[in-house]
């Protein structure tokens, strides 16, 4: 390869990491085209299937990966191949269509010699896109975990305290409880568990936040200063897994296993004898080292079939929060809001929105002339056309109805909040932070819940509050309370006054924090 190549081929490569970071997924692909296939490397075939995937289009990834693979060796590749689906999904067949074959990938791969020597780095990212299908995600996880273990053995890394015959009860006179996230800092995660943390009984109970990549915030550091003791752990399963065994916990907590693929592939270990995950990312681990997950009592009867861990429902509220405050409410003309329009907040992330919710929205369109949905400028314009698309598919026109902000700091965020009419909990997949700082900005939330957990925290926080006769049973339910709600202030401004006088039943509260230390003490109990 002559310097000029080398200098044309770093060019295009530059130009378009330029055009990803600028959210210009298009741009990204030109620039990946205008390299001749003579100097394809695996390296930038793995990178034409990541742009490709983002812009929606995953045979042509799932393709790219495959070459990838033929020319490096590298069968993790094989892996992220049989996990490539669409950010945005592209309607229920395809979600359907994409399910079963990758279960398919599963079974073709588990029946061949594969080997991973690192997943840490070799795969970034799994099956997050999964969890926003609207199905039971338990035999995927269980086939990917059982998968994962065949190639890279070392894995199920027991500690020594942990393992069989090690001695039974506490090894400390408090239990020695571990926190693990990637997420411990300004994130939901860090937002939704820093009081439940705080609020173990210090007497009882010796915490240890597992700051997985290291503090990194203001937010972090006030976790930090709350427990016994911090640990900053590397993001490199080997050394990660040393330092955990090190601090002989009684306990590890997870809080968000699946959220980030680390977290996930580090619970494949026993590093401790009991080892629970929490609702953070609320889909099973699919794994047997993962004794219990916290979920809440709003599951359904009969959701045990939805783990792989024995089921704990916590009592609702499942969070320990203290109520947001807004600082100074804005107008809306100062957020960028029509003043003359009824408003339908729904802030949440482009692929959290299931096909099916498409018909919802249309709907509430298409019974209100007045109505408008304010959505959240999304990573890559080209997630915005994908969804415009489908949209447009079951009722033309609509995209005109939509408006997209930016991102925005806190207090402006929640004062927009505090500006719509009501806000539309997406089905499948709903909200579950972003709920709770709508309710406490008196905001109406439309909920339908699903059979999942997922699809079921605005109902379990509905439910705290006394309320949960607001959540629709049915598709036109959903509708009529939303449309109603947005354009009857009366009706409205009713159960924002019920939304703030019931508020004290929702917000620091602590009752999960101490039907955790009842979990912690006796086990993962059913229940």
């Amino acid at each position: 390869m002559t310097a000029t190549t080398i200098s044309q081929l770093t060019e295009q490569l530059a130009r378009g990491q330029r055009c990803a970071v600028a959210g210009d997924l298009h741009g990204a692909r030109t620039a990946l085209d205008h390299i001749p296939a003579t100097l394809q490397t695996a390296a930038l075939l793995v990178c034409r299937a990541s742009v490709d995937r983002e812009l929606g289009n995953a045979a042509a990834a799932r393709e790219a990966l495959a070459q990838a693979h033929h020319l490096s060796g590298n069968d993790a590749l094989l892996v992220r191949r049989a996990l490539t689906v669409p950010s945005i999904m592209q309607g229920r067949a395809g979600i359907e269509t994409d399910r079963a074959r990758t279960m398919r990938d599963f079974d073709a791969l588990l029946a061949a010699p594969l080997r991973i020597d690192d997943p840490a780095i070799e795969l970034p990212s799994l099956d997050f896109y999964y969890a926003y299908h609207g199905a039971n995600d338990l035999p995927l996880r269980r086939k990917l975990g059982q998968l994962l273990r065949r190639a890279c053995p070392s894995l199920a890394f027991v500690a020594p305290h942990a393992a069989a015959g090690a001695g039974p009860g506490p090894r400390h006179s408090r239990l020695r409880v571990g926190f693990a996230s990637e997420h411990l800092r300004d994130h939901t995660i860090g937002h939704l568990n820093r009081a439940l943390i705080a609020g173990l009984d210090p007497r009882r109970f010796e915490t240890v936040a597992l700051f997985l990549g290291g503090v990194r915030d203001a937010v972090a550091t006030s976790i930090a200063d709350t427990v016994a003791h911090r640990l900053d752990v590397p993001l490199e399963l080997d050394q990660a897994r040393e330092h955990i065994a090190g601090a002989e916990l009684d306990a590890l907590v997870y809080l968000d296993i699946g959220m980030g693929s680390f977290s996930y592939l580090l619970a494949h270990a026993r590093l401790a004898p009991l080892q629970l995950a929490s609702w953070g990312h609320p889909v099973t681990t699919g794994l047997d080292t993962v004794d219990g997950f916290l979920s809440s009592a709003t599951e359904i009867d009969g959701a045990d079939a939805h783990y792989a861990e024995r089921l704990v429902r916590l009592p609702d509220p499942t969070v320990v929060y203290p109520r947001p405050t807004l600082e100074a409410p804005l107008r809306r003309d100062e957020l960028g809001l029509p003043d003359d329009a009824n408003l339908y907040l729904c802030p949440q992330s482009l692929f959290k929105l299931h096909p099916d919710f498409d018909v919802l929205l249309a709907e509430i369109l298409g019974r209100d002339p007045r109505g408008v949905v304010v959505l959240l400028q999304p990573k890559y314009t080209a997630w915005r056309d994908a969804f415009l698309e489908r949209l447009e598919a079951v009722r033309p026109g609509v995209g005109g109805r939509l408006l997209w902000l930016p991102p925005m700091p806190r207090q402006r965020y929640l004062a927009l909040l505090a500006a719509g009419d009501v806000m539309l909990d997406p089905i499948h997949f709903g909200g579950g932070h972003t709920t709770l700082e709508a309710l406490a900005m008196g905001t109406p939330v439309i909920t339908w819940p699903s059979r999942l957990l997922r699809g079921r925290l605005t109902l379990s926080w509905y439910r705290a509050l006394g309320l949960s006769h607001v959540a629709a049973d049915r598709a036109t339910d959903y509708v009529d309370t939303a449309v109603r709600l947005a354009t009857d202030r009366a009706a409205r401004d009713a159960l924002r006054a019920e939304l703030q006088a019931r508020s004290g039943r929702l917000f620091g509260q602590r009752a999960a924090a101490t039907a955790l230390e009842h979990v912690l003490t006796r086990g993962a109990e059913p229940g």
